[in-house]
């Protein structure tokens, strides 16, 4: 990795200022942004439709795909990312490609890691988020190394140990933050295209199950036929799937910058990246 310059200002940030952070970069790179959210999303929304369309396991389809579909998602962010914060201008296309090919050994272990991480997370979030924390940023130090030749994957292990505590009560903020963000995405965008398409996602999907020409619908059949729309409408399911990606999408993104956090507070990146600058400045004078 090429330290003489970088996208973002190598600072200590708590996790607030990752997510901050995150959300800038996301908004000033929408475009790239939104076609690596197509390209993994996509596929996993059509499947989902298929098996909610076909089946009763509609639910279970979207769990699976959206579980999936996150591992090459967050791989290619994490390579755009890497890109954005350390290469060139003009060699981010090439950079991600570059990153891309040589972390292709993550993405099949983290595809691996879902199996195990998706019961867990069912029966626990603290197990799951436990599993998550313990095999985490080997997709940013795969990434980070294919552009730099001086190897450092041998830290990666010692740094999650010494910062656990941290980076569970870091992935615990980030989850709940996840969970707001799918929230008000979805009824966004069910208001959205409720307003503008007369085309109801979510919540006027459930009204229509429950309209009752007599009087209001009892309460009891409310959440039986919202728990029923939620689990089994192939429209509702694909949206919540889309949603989900999208939010996974700025937690993700904010966890990279964790790592660079991590690195800066533990490896020094900030006066690494100070020294090569200064270095070139000289260079150039005399």
């Amino acid at each position: 990795m090429r330290f003489t310059e970088a996208g973002i200002s190598l600072e200590p940030r708590p996790v607030g200022a990752c997510v901050d952070l995150a959300l800038v970069l996301f908004g000033r790179r929408l475009g790239p942004c939104l076609l690596i959210w197509a390209t993994w999303s996509l596929p996993a929304m059509a499947a989902t439709w298929i098996v909610a369309r076909s089946t009763d396991y509609g639910w279970f389809a979207a769990a699976v795909a959206t579980g999936l579909a996150s591992a090459p998602l967050g791989l290619s962010l994490v390579a755009y990312a890497s890109a954005i914060a350390f290469a060139d201008p003009g060699e981010t296309k090439r950079w991600t490609l570059q990153a891309l090919f040589a972390a292709w050994p993550v993405l099949l272990a983290r595809l691996a890691l879902r199996v195990l991480q998706l019961p867990l997370l069912m029966v626990g979030v603290l197990p799951g988020l436990m599993l998550i924390v313990s095999t985490s940023f080997y997709a940013e130090n795969r990434v980070l190394k294919a552009a730099r030749r001086r190897r450092h994957d041998h830290r990666i292990r010692e740094l999650i140990r010494r910062e656990f505590s941290d980076l569970v009560s870091r992935a615990a903020i980030l989850t709940a933050f996840w969970v707001v963000l799918w929230f008000t995405l979805s009824i966004t965008l069910d208001a959205a295209a409720t307003l503008l398409f007369d085309l109801p996602l979510i919540l006027g999907r459930i009204s229509e199950a429950v309209r009752n020409p007599w009087g209001p619908p009892e309460v009891e059949t409310l959440f039986v036929t919202a728990f029923d729309v939620l689990f089994h409408d192939p429209v509702t399911l694909t949206t919540l799937t889309g949603t989900a990606l999208a939010a996974y999408m700025l937690c993700r993104l904010a966890w990279f910058l964790s790592y660079v956090d991590l690195r800066i507070r533990r490896d020094c990146w900030d006066l690494e990246v100070a020294l090569a600058e200064e270095a070139r400045r000289w260079g150039a004078a005399s």
